[in-house]
């Protein structure tokens, strides 16, 4: 079994590695036009800012690490911004989880 310490850092550097590419992305990304979100695509978003947001935060709170007690209201605040600004501001990241949805809709069933 994974200790808290190993687990903590994978989580969290996976999740800054994806929020620093998502950023780059983003200041590279040049849209081809402009989009208005319908209700539907809005509610996806805040579903995944709800969702990606409890289980980090429950991946912290869940870590018994006597060093990083004082640092986890900090880094589950950093959590819930980062995650918002994927899920509301970054447009590619927003286009690709747009797109993920789609694909899943449209997805044949058996």
């Amino acid at each position: 079994m994974l200790s808290d310490r190993i687990v903590i850092l994978l989580v969290q550097g996976a999740f800054h590695v994806f929020l620093f590419f998502a950023i780059a992305k983003h200041c590279s990304w040049k849209p081809s036009g402009v989009i208005t979100r319908g209700k539907e695509s809005r509610s996806t978003f805040m579903l995944f800012h709800g969702l990606s947001a409890l289980l980090l935060f429950q991946i912290i709170s869940t870590t018994n690490l006597e060093i990083a007690w004082n640092w986890k209201p900090w880094l589950s605040l950093w959590n819930f911004v980062a995650i918002g600004y994927l899920a509301f501001f970054n447009g590619w990241f927003r286009n690709k989880w747009v797109g993920l949805i789609i694909k899943f809709d449209k997805r044949p069933e058996s």
